[in-house]
């Protein structure tokens, strides 16, 4: 029922995968001070790599974060205040009426929105904040970016699960039963060559390009960027965050 296609690479995913900015947390914490929500109990919906979780554990006295994957748990960072378990947002164990904060980060477009929509009304203890982000296709310097497109596009075009498409335009297409705001936020970081590759081999469809070929995309990419990458050189990728957030 569930698509857990993280679980092979969560070693890569903990590593490579971008951190969000502070902007975007002082957003949420903005949105909780504004509607007077106590910092109690945060709920980060398929933590992953736990990275939203630990930063949320700065200000909440407890977060409970869910996975699917066994593996992405074991990757993340632990802390006294952070719960972790092993369960789908769609079928979890959290009380009715408990939770002041729910995140979403880079995985909605995994969920079966609709029973989602009827845990997150169940779960919530009136006001709260439901907070729900992706990130769209990088950019970097034209040369490489032109490289880098036709990777995605055409090289695993076709090994793309059908969600990928819910990302790339910002969960437009979504109709939300409750109403919200959208706002942008971008990541900008310095990347070395192999922090870039890193991040690309931790993406879903490398991983399925590699079972079914038996070989790997990234090293005739990596062949063809070295023309305009050097090995010890930084180059600023940037990331559009896309933010939706709401009050239940």
């Amino acid at each position: 029922m569930y698509k857990d296609l993280f679980s092979k690479q969560s070693k890569l995913y903990a590593k490579y995968r971008p951190y969000y900015p502070e902007e975007l947390y002082h957003k949420i914490y903005n949105l909780m001070e504004e509607h007077k929500i106590p910092y109690d109990i945060a709920w980060d919906c398929a933590t992953g790599n736990g990275q939203v979780a630990i930063e949320l554990a700065k200000r909440f006295k407890l977060v409970f974060a869910t996975d699917i994957s066994k593996n992405q748990i074991l990757n993340a960072p632990k802390k006294k205040n952070i719960i972790y378990k092993i369960e789908s947002v769609e079928e979890n164990s959290l009380k009715d009426k408990s939770i002041n904060l729910i995140t979403v980060a880079q995985a909605f477009h995994w969920f079966n929105h609709e029973i989602f929509f009827k845990e997150i009304i169940r779960v919530s203890k009136k006001p709260a904040i439901i907070a729900i982000w992706c990130y769209g296709l990088l950019n970097v310097e034209k040369e490489i970016f032109e490289l880098f497109f036709d990777l995605y596009e055409n090289k695993l075009g076709n090994y793309w699960e059908m969600e990928r498409k819910l990302v790339e335009n910002g969960y437009q297409n979504i109709n939300f039963p409750f109403d919200i705001r959208r706002e942008q936020f971008d990541i900008s970081l310095k990347w070395n060559k192999e922090y870039f590759l890193g991040y690309l081999s931790s993406w879903s469809s490398v991983q399925k390009f590699i079972e079914k070929n038996h070989s790997n995309p990234l090293d005739e990419f990596k062949q063809r960027i070295d023309k305009y990458w050097k090995d010890d050189e930084f180059k600023i990728i940037t990331f559009p965050i896309y933010f939706i957030y709401g009050i239940l």
